[in-house]
């Protein structure tokens, strides 16, 4: 099976994509989970994915989670929280030996579909709720990560960047939460918020391997146990510009070199017929070695060290 097309289709309510394919030596599986970004959600939502990587009912503890991985001939897991318009999205991801390459009593790809269904759907659990160790410990955390991109000054100024601009749309969230969120977050108030997002987020499922949509389905059924009535689906963004006067904010800091950065918005969207020629644009303006602000700022006139678009 050599195709180029993901074959879709549905199964408890997650929309599944998978792409049959022979080419590789492994399986790759991405849960993907959205929800509008909402100042309300944005901390609980962000903490959750950190609690449920600790350990799930079977494995509770770290080690005895990270002991499972070791079993599926050390098979790949990870999470990443990020932003995509309005929304938040969570992604897990697993990538796993394929069968033929390994001498196993049972399918990989099944057992790695327990293993994300798992930890998707069943955390370790401390009187009910989540366990307080691991809510403590993954809060310090997520804390930590906010407070040091102050420490990167390019990655500091491109946010701030953000949140002035968007001031008034959920676009000036941060996809890891707000500081001032995370000291009343506790493992009670945390796993309400985390039954809720298992029922409000949009839920997309993409395989690549040697496998097929039946198949899938099928584990999907056995493995995500998501007492779901509803699909929910994403909204399409329509960007309103209105053009105003430019605005100006300066901020100070103890550094060695200022960083300027210019934000402009256009109407065009990600699904826009218009958005491949924004991207080109973007790349010859300042994306690429031989664009015009790299050749021009930095090289010609040296002017900075660094000169890039987005």
């Amino acid at each position: 099976m050599n195709k180029t097309l993901f074959e879709r289709g549905s199964a408890g309510h997650i929309r599944i994509h998978v792409l049959p394919t022979t080419r590789f030596k492994t399986f790759a599986v991405s849960l993907y989970a959205g929800i509008p970004l909402d100042s309300k959600t944005v901390t609980t939502t962000a903490l959750t994915p950190f609690v449920l990587r600790r350990g799930t009912a079977s494995y509770p503890e770290t080690i005895q989670f990270r002991e499972q991985l070791e079993r599926l001939y050390g098979a790949g897991f990870g999470f990443d929280v990020y932003k995509r318009g309005n929304y938040q999205i969570v992604q897990f991801r697993m990538d796993t030996i394929n069968d033929s390459f390994v001498q196993s009593d049972e399918s990989l790809l099944a057992q790695s579909f327990a293993f994300l269904g798992e930890v998707v759907t069943k955390p370790a659990m401390e009187g009910g709720t989540f366990r307080p160790s691991y809510v403590t410990s993954e809060r310090e955390n997520v804390r930590q990560k906010l407070e040091s991109i102050i420490n990167d000054k390019i990655r500091y100024a491109a946010e701030r960047c953000i949140e002035e601009m968007f001031k008034d749309d959920p676009y000036r969230l941060h996809p890891l939460g707000q500081r001032s969120d995370l000291d009343s977050i506790t493992p009670e108030s945390l796993y309400s918020a985390y039954l809720d997002w298992l029922q409000q987020a949009s839920l997309d499922l993409y395989v690549v391997g040697d496998t097929s949509l039946a198949e899938v389905q099928e584990l999907v059924e056995k493995t995500f146990a998501l007492n779901r009535s509803a699909s929910p689906e994403y909204s399409p963004e329509h960007s309103e510009v209105v053009a105003r006067e430019a605005r100006t904010v300066k901020e100070s800091l103890d550094v060695n070199q200022g960083k300027l950065n210019l934000g402009l918005r256009t109407p065009i969207t990600y699904g826009d017929e218009r958005y491949a020629s924004a991207l080109l644009y973007s790349g010859i303006l300042g994306s690429y070695p031989h664009s015009k602000l790299f050749m021009n700022v930095r090289e010609k006139e040296s002017l900075a060290y660094y000169a890039a678009s987005r």
